[in-house]
């Protein structure tokens, strides 16, 4: 009996134990400043979504070394929530193909928007191929904010990737 109680007295403090580590690193990540974060997912090796979207999508090993660097941006852009909802779009078809191959790893992506970014970054699909001049007027907004946003945060001039598909609309 005394080994049991032993036992389960020791259960309890191993349980106790891995809860206040779980909970320390919880606090340790949420605690993470933006800089911080945007150094961690500059960081983030992908080396197979690499590899599946210049298979997939054809690419070059210096598009994807693009293509990984400005998705890597778009996503540390998620960690600030402008006040008006502006400038979260995706405005690079390019860019979206390297974000779609990251989807197919699902439990992957998951993962790392969980920890770099806090939530869930859902992609959410195009499904207007024409769009109203209200549309638009509000796609070039949302675009300038986007602009605005990235060379605020990464202190340079937006990569020309972002503007092939702004170019092809006009």
């Amino acid at each position: 009996m005394d080994k049991v109680v032993a036992l389960s007295i020791g259960t309890f403090f191993l349980l106790a134990i891995s809860s206040l580590t779980y909970n320390h690193i919880t606090k340790l990540k949420s605690h993470r400043s933006k800089q911080e974060s945007i150094t961690a997912i500059m960081q983030y090796q992908m080396p197979h979504v690499l590899t599946r979207c210049k298979k997939d999508y054809k690419y070059s090993d210096e598009d994807v070394v693009i293509l990984e660097q400005e998705f890597k941006r778009f996503m540390a852009l998620s960690l600030y929530e402008s006040s008006d909802g502006l400038g979260t779009g995706m405005f690079s078809s390019d860019v979206d193909n390297l974000w779609h191959s990251f989807l197919l790893f699902t439990k992957e992506y998951a993962d790392f928007c969980h920890e770099h970014i806090g939530h869930f970054v859902h992609h959410v699909p195009e499904l207007d191929e024409e769009k109203s001049i209200e549309q638009r007027q509000a796609a070039l907004k949302d675009f300038q904010a986007f602009i605005q946003n990235y060379e605020a945060i990464f202190h340079e001039e937006l990569h020309p990737i972002w503007l092939l598909d702004m170019c092809e609309a006009s």
